[in-house]
């Protein structure tokens, strides 16, 4: 969705972004992508229930811009993955597993590294995709690499977590022994 100010305050389009924000809200699926050519401020006090919302500035180039849309629709059955969150970006964050159609109900072992931290923990995947729920605090640019085995589709995200089934994994991390303090 490109907000321009010529976008703000006129009754369709903003009609037709009601009906979007309604089905990703009741579906759980990402159905919006902003992309402004206002700053993040206008768009946030226009459509406040999309402040925390990954969005990019029309003004970052279409490069940038196609780069982030391909790393949000990747959804390819691996068992490696990787994912990043915005820089400036604190607040909840969340990885979700789906698993492959054959794999439907057996235990996964997830490991989550993230700069010099680490997760492990096996967790049964059933026929919905699940959202491992935590927090990013700092204002950081570590990117996030995951593995599932058997392998899964995954995608990571800022904001609530997409899925009724979820599970908050704020707890259990480790640091990795030896490795040079990379999140402060």
């Amino acid at each position: 969705m490109l907000v321009t100010p010529n976008f703000i305050g006129k009754p369709w389009p903003e009609t037709e972004l009601a009906n979007a924000l309604s089905m990703e809200i009741s579906s759980g699926t990402i159905r919006i992508i902003p992309v402004l050519d206002v700053s993040h401020a206008v768009f946030a006090e226009r459509y406040p229930l999309m402040a925390d919302k990954l969005s990019r500035s029309w003004d970052a180039g279409v490069g940038e811009l196609a780069s982030m849309l391909a790393e949000r629709i990747d959804h390819r059955v691996d068992d490696w993955h990787w994912g990043i969150h915005p820089q400036e970006y604190i607040g909840p964050v969340w990885v979700r597993i789906t698993a492959a159609p054959e794999q439907q109900g057996e235990d996964h072992v997830v490991t989550i590294l993230w700069g010099d931290s680490l997760f492990e923990k096996t967790i049964r995947v059933g026929d919905t995709p699940l959202s491992l729920r935590h927090r990013k605090l700092l204002n950081d640019h570590a990117p996030l690499l995951i593995h599932t085995s058997p392998a899964a589709q995954v995608t990571v995200g800022e904001g609530r977590a997409p899925d009724k089934h979820n599970l908050l994994i704020d707890e259990g991390w480790r640091r990795i022994e030896g490795s040079p303090q990379t999140r402060q």
